[in-house]
């Protein structure tokens, strides 16, 4: 199945990718919160930093992992499987055991009122993710069929590239996402 993505379109590909990384989030997150109930009992709520500088300190947070995802993606492919995509798939158990566990840098007091704040800040920023992995997944300039590589069946240099405009449209709205929740979650969270 994961071969086949490679060769869909880039809004075919994102959605499907987004999907997987949703569906890999929210599972963990459901391990996470029923083997940890008591990480929602008692909460201790703190107020969290705002301003300019949290929000900066929130972009380039999420600016790195992003970077880890594109660098990786061009990088190598093995088969289906590329470095950025498991940077994604590490992301996603990330997130979701974190929320799962309400292991929050500020605690949650109630799953509704995390679920409520991963609506407004949280599902831009892991689309961003998804999105952007999803561009660039198909970019590798290494590829081989198994791992690790005997030799490489494709070898590219960064000016081989070819970017159309349906994967620069996705890329500036991956971007934006990630820009704009992390100004969200800076100022208003």
């Amino acid at each position: 199945m994961l071969k086949r993505i490679y060769n869909q379109n880039p809004i075919t590909r994102t959605i499907v990718v987004w999907c997987l990384f949703m569906a890999i989030q929210w599972t963990v997150f459901l391990i996470g919160f029923l083997t940890h109930r008591s990480a929602w009992v008692n909460v201790e709520v703190l107020t969290p930093d705002t301003g300019v500088s949290s929000s900066l300190f929130i972009i380039a947070n999420n600016l790195v992992v992003v970077v880890l995802i594109v660098v990786g993606n061009l990088f190598a492919r093995f088969g289906s499987l590329s470095i950025g995509g498991l940077v994604l798939l590490v992301q996603g158990v990330a997130i979701g055991w974190t929320a799962g566990t309400n292991g929050f840098q500020y605690p949650f007091a109630t799953v509704a009122e995390a679920n409520l704040n991963y609506l407004k800040i949280g599902l831009w920023e892991v689309s961003a993710y998804a999105i952007i992995c999803a561009v660039t997944m198909t970019k590798s300039l290494n590829i081989s069929e198994t791992f690790p590589p005997k030799k490489w069946s494709v070898t590219r240099k960064l000016s081989d590239l070819v970017w159309d405009g349906q994967e620069k449209a996705l890329l500036f709205v991956g971007l934006a996402f990630l820009i704009i929740a992390g100004f969200v979650e800076g100022f208003f969270i």
